[in-house]
């Protein structure tokens, strides 16, 4: 999955629903974080705030880390969407090369 895919999957949408209480707000928020951090899986506001601090916190030291990387721009959505597009252009190129090598008609 491209990464501008995973991110995507992260916009439930449910403040365009109606109807949805905050506990249901909550749970799947929390579902959605448990990839990126832990805390007690209880649907709680405590599980959402402590994984939400530390993906905000992660965020912060991410950027951090690249400012002492010496890259200007910190957000990488451009870099990281080009950079996959090569990839995926670079995984066809290499599968029609080995495809082409291939021996064909050869019993």
């Amino acid at each position: 999955m491209k990464t501008k895919d995973l991110v995507k999957s992260f916009q439930l949408d449910l403040r365009h629903k109606s109807g949805v209480k905050q506990e249901d707000f909550v749970k799947a928020y929390c579902e959605v974080l448990r990839e990126h951090a832990y805390a007690s899986p209880d649907d709680s506001w405590n599980e959402l705030e402590k994984t939400l601090v530390h993906v905000l916190g992660m965020m912060v030291y991410y950027r951090r880390a690249l400012e002492i990387l010496g890259v200007k721009d910190s957000d990488p959505r451009d870099f990281v969407n080009e950079y996959e597009e090569c990839e995926e252009k670079l995984a066809n190129l290499t599968d029609g090369f080995l495809a082409a090598l291939e021996p064909k008609g050869v019993e």
